[in-house]
């Protein structure tokens, strides 16, 4: 593993991690994706510190993010990592759909405590570049405040998340599709490209751009809870739901244990839960990309990615009843480098696609396991 990762550019910086970013070239430049497609254009800083702004066709609003590692990997710890994005939208997108089918079931689940926990695994060593990163079923766990039926919150819960937005991604089974340009020559990869056309480098996009009405939608939030689980890595959110749907999150890294950090999503003041997943997946890809650079001497003086994510709408928020619908992540990687080959960069493509945990959790098919508790995080 490197020694201490690039410089603490977020840390210098030390403002809003997360805010509104639609008077950005870079939302502009996303202006036209479909009504479906969320588009993140993202780029590397230093190390594995990240920005992406994450622009979603259904909402019509763009959001700047910011991603980092910490000690486990010896990055800065100035932001999230990347799986906990993905916990966070996950958490927010099942707390809209539950209580978009209790609306229509005539239940009052009154407020109540929502708890995501995501474990992954892995298969391999990245140095032999034989790691194969892996996802289990996302365990998602409802809190009453007061007395309920069980099995009837079981119930509901269980058909909420069947049919939410972001059940569409661990529904079946869907592989990555990649392009990839080195210095301005497009590679020939080994995956399946992309059905749209290459979009332009967003190098021009790629800048650096004030807070606009940020009030602290990420901030620090101490050191996680310890997990109990035998998996090497367990991510997870949790929070208390309310009846305007906007979520305050504390999410976790609790194994191996890392920092806390504490989220505000939903609603106009921050980000949909769609943007945070999307988010989730590209920062973690590009993550896989540097420990692998970085530990096989390949030199990528920068990358940038502009990714395409398509979810169906929720089936309870949407009243059409159905599953929601999820296409494979698109993926076009830009890259600089003095000294790196098409064929190191090539493989280094490959490589980090199969270590990436939430690209394995897109391809591997997953059926969401339900629990009701009496507090959070009592069986984690």
């Amino acid at each position: 593993m490197p020694g201490k990762h690039g410089d603490d550019i977020l840390g210098a910086e030390g403002g809003e991690l997360i805010f509104d970013a639609g008077a950005s070239a870079a939302a502009a430049e996303s202006s036209g994706v479909g009504g479906n497609a969320c588009r993140m254009i993202g780029w590397s800083l230093s190390g594995f510190q990240k920005v992406g702004v994450l622009t979603n066709g259904a909402t019509g609003r763009s959001w700047r993010m910011a991603s980092d590692e910490g000690p486990n990997l010896n990055g800065w710890d100035a932001a999230p990592p990347p799986l906990g994005f993905l916990s966070v939208g996950f958490a927010l997108a099942f707390a809209e759909e539950i209580a978009a089918l209790a609306r229509l079931r005539k239940v009052d689940l009154g407020t109540y405590g929502i708890e995501v926990d995501n474990f992954y695994t892995i298969e391999g060593r990245m140095r032999d570049k034989t790691m194969r990163g892996g996802a289990l079923p996302v365990v998602v766990s409802i809190v009453p405040d007061r007395e309920i039926d069980h099995e009837a919150v079981v119930g509901l819960v269980q058909d909420a998340v069947h049919v939410a937005s972001v059940t569409g991604a661990i529904r079946g089974s869907h592989v990555g599709r990649f392009r990839a340009v080195l210095n301005g020559a497009e590679l020939d990869l080994q995956h399946a490209k992309p059905t749209g056309a290459l979009p332009t480098d967003p190098l021009p996009n790629c800048a650096a751009f004030p807070p606009v009405g940020a009030t602290d939608i990420l901030i620090p939030n101490g050191w996680s809870r310890k997990s109990e689980s035998p998996h090497p890595l367990h991510v997870s959110a949790a929070g208390h739901v309310r009846s305007d749907l906007v979520l305050e999150l504390t999410q976790e890294l609790r194994a191996p244990c890392g920092s806390a950090w504490r989220f505000r999503a939903g609603g106009a003041g921050a980000p949909d839960a769609v943007s945070y997943v999307s988010a989730g997946i590209g920062f973690c890809f590009m993550t896989q990309m540097e420990i692998l650079a970085g530990m096989h001497g390949v030199n990528l003086d920068a990358v940038r990615i502009v990714q395409d994510t398509r979810f169906g709408p929720g089936g309870a928020s949407s009243g059409t009843g159905r599953v929601a619908a999820f296409e494979p992540v698109e993926t076009h990687v830009f890259i600089e480098s003095r000294t790196a080959s098409p064929a190191q960069v090539v493989e280094l493509i490959d490589l980090a696609e199969r270590a990436c945990y939430l690209h394995a959790l897109c391809r591997t098919p997953l059926k969401p396991q339900v629990r009701v508790r009496d507090r959070i995080g009592e069986a984690g």
